[in-house]
């Protein structure tokens, strides 16, 4: 790299709070972006970059995570939109992830194989001065090093660079969650020693689900932001059978106006729904309470939402089951600590359960499937068990489980079916 003036803002030296509170704030429109060495970089001839290295053309900032399926999906599209528009266009990856999670993202996907384009690791500044709350999320820079927008993937399309590079016109600008709260932040800060807060959308706040399991009063507490009314039903009347919740597929919303539950629209339509119809909610249990934390949240939730009951079903229906076709696993792990990691291009576990393979097939990777994920292998001691496969498609989980002579296979069971009804019906619940 050619020599270039360095700012003197070095992260080994000072610490990177103490940089951003004394010396930056968020970026908006029309501000420069302060210019310093990047020297956590993939993929880029000499290990390091500075923004004021694409002048002259835009330079898009892509944030994504490894866990975002979105982000993950468009690399190919962005690579083939990098090269189309030559010089004039660098569209650049940023994650706050770490270098060994990127690499092996884009070694195991076999559509991310030939992607090789610098890109930015383990950063916590850019985020900083350019804050955001979903993922994917791109940030345009000027050939003058400006901030021009922040868009979502709707605007990342040949029409809208092209639009800018030869008319000046902007992308449609994402309606932006500026986070000041973090996550463990109360909705109120005076004590009590049993306290329940509602509120309705908080422009500043995650949209998080968080249970703490010791407060200040000696209890526990939950603290929910900017949560829809389907997740918050979810969340308190879970599957008596598995202790979870339950999958989307068994779960049916038969209400008369079902639009002010649940939303299908997604990116800047999703946004403002939320604005509607999401509610915050803070619960402070006291000791005394400490086994009573659901119910009293089920109790909470139908107070929220009045219009809503829920009602718990038996029914037939279709279901993934995991079996062993062996005569004895060979796969049992060896007593020692255990190990799991997963990701969307496979997992590996050491001394695991079956049913935390399953479990975490089933909230993560195969939500999207018509019915629940079980465990009927029949091994209750803990394996090692290593795949490399797209854990979002059963077929090539299957294939990668064969050597494990496993398989989850489609069939018809007795399950239990959560129902959203109007609260004036008269159906029997059992909640």
């Amino acid at each position: 790299m050619k020599n270039k003036p360095i700012l003197l803002l070095l992260f080994n030296l000072l610490t990177y709070s103490a940089i951003c509170q004394e010396e930056f704030k968020p970026l908006t429109q029309g501000d420069t972006l302060p210019d310093f060495i990047y020297d956590k970089v993939l993929y880029h001839p000499d290990d390091e970059l500075m923004l004021s290295d694409y002048k002259g053309g835009l330079l898009i900032l892509d944030f994504w995570a490894t866990w975002c399926a979105p982000c993950v999906a468009s690399f190919p599209k962005l690579d083939s939109l990098d090269r189309a528009f030559g010089d004039k266009l660098t569209i650049l990856p940023v994650t706050y992830q770490g270098k060994e999670e990127v690499e092996k993202l884009f070694t195991r996907l076999p559509k991310l194989k030939t992607i090789r384009k610098p890109m930015i690791y383990e950063d916590q500044f850019l985020r900083f001065i350019l804050p955001h709350q979903l993922l994917p999320h791109y940030v345009w820079i000027s050939p003058e090093g400006t901030l021009l927008a922040e868009v979502g993937s709707d605007q990342m399309n040949f029409e809208s660079i092209q639009n800018y590079l030869e008319s000046g016109i902007l992308p449609t600008q994402r309606t932006k969650k500026v986070v000041t709260i973090s996550d463990d932040t109360p909705l109120d800060e005076k004590d009590a020693v049993y306290k329940v807060i509602m509120t309705d959308y908080q422009e500043s706040r995650k949209t998080i689900y968080r249970y703490f399991p010791k407060a200040e009063n000696g209890g526990s507490r939950i603290i929910a932001s900017n949560i829809s009314p389907y997740m918050y039903f979810r969340i308190a009347f879970k599957d008596p059978n598995t202790k979870k919740m339950f999958p989307n597929s068994q779960i049916k919303v038969e209400l008369s106006n079902p639009e002010m539950f649940t939303t299908e629209a997604t990116g800047e339509g999703g946004l403002q729904w939320e604005m509607q119809h999401a509610k915050c909610l803070q619960i402070d249990f006291p000791p005394s309470l400490k086994d009573q934390e659901q119910e009293i949240l089920q109790q909470e939730v139908k107070r929220m939402f009045p219009y809503a009951k829920p009602v718990l079903e038996k029914t037939e229906g279709k279901a993934y089951s995991l079996y062993f076709m062996g005569d004895s696993p060979n796969f049992i792990g060896d007593g020692g600590e255990s190990y799991s990691e997963f990701d969307f291009s496979g997992f590996t576990v050491r001394n695991a359960a079956m049913g935390y393979i399953v479990n975490n097939l089933s909230s993560k990777y195969l939500q999207h499937l018509d019915g629940p994920i079980l465990n009927k292998t029949g091994i209750t001691e803990l394996v090692n068990i290593s795949i490399e496969a797209n854990l979002s498609d059963l077929e090539a989980i299957n294939k990668a489980l064969e050597p494990y002579s496993l398989e989850l296979r489609e069939e018809l069971v007795e399950i239990n079916m959560l129902k959203i009804v109007d609260s004036n019906l008269t159906k029997l619940s059992k909640y």
